[in-house]
């Protein structure tokens, strides 16, 4: 990631597998996603689908991209987004696979634009972290929240579909 330069952006389960406070974190895809996310997967020129049967195609590109997937269920590649390669298998081992003689780039354009826009979305979210209006922003509340956990605290959340 790092070395490539690549922007990652993440679905809501895969929220624990790559940090969010990355550099190249751009933030989730879909109903809940960021609008910096959904702009970077229009714009990139390569889809790199891993362990995800992700549902809400109206978010995938509209233009028609190179992509891999890859996943443990081989049911999955291919069934919601055209793939030009799939791999069956563990993500962590593909990707390990896929990565490990990548070059380092010195300059990606594409993740320079994708920062300032993700720069422009955080500062737009911040607002919303400040904002003591009502209704309640739900951005606030849990700014509120998370000041009075532990560090060690779980929360748990109910997404609230029943599929």
């Amino acid at each position: 990631i790092e070395a490539a330069k690549i922007p990652v952006i993440h679905t809501l389960p895969a929220k624990t597998i790559f940090p969010d406070d990355h550099p190249y974190s751009i933030g989730n895809l879909g109903k809940i996603g960021t609008k910096t996310s959904y702009q970077t997967i229009q714009d990139a020129d390569l889809l790199i689908m891993a362990g995800t049967n992700y549902p809400y195609v109206n978010y995938l590109p509209k233009k028609n991209i190179k992509a891999i997937q890859i996943d443990t269920n081989e049911e999955n590649i291919g069934a919601r987004f055209k793939i030009n390669v799939g791999i069956l298998g563990d993500s962590k081992v593909a990707f390990h696979q896929l990565t490990e003689n990548i070059k380092h780039v010195a300059k990606r354009p594409f993740l320079d634009k994708t920062l300032e826009r993700k720069a422009v979305w955080d500062k737009w979210m911040k607002q919303d972290l400040n904002n003591d209006n009502s209704p309640l922003r739900p951005e606030r509340l849990m700014k509120a929240i998370n000041a009075n956990l532990k560090d060690d605290a779980i929360i748990s959340a109910d997404v609230g579909t029943s599929t």
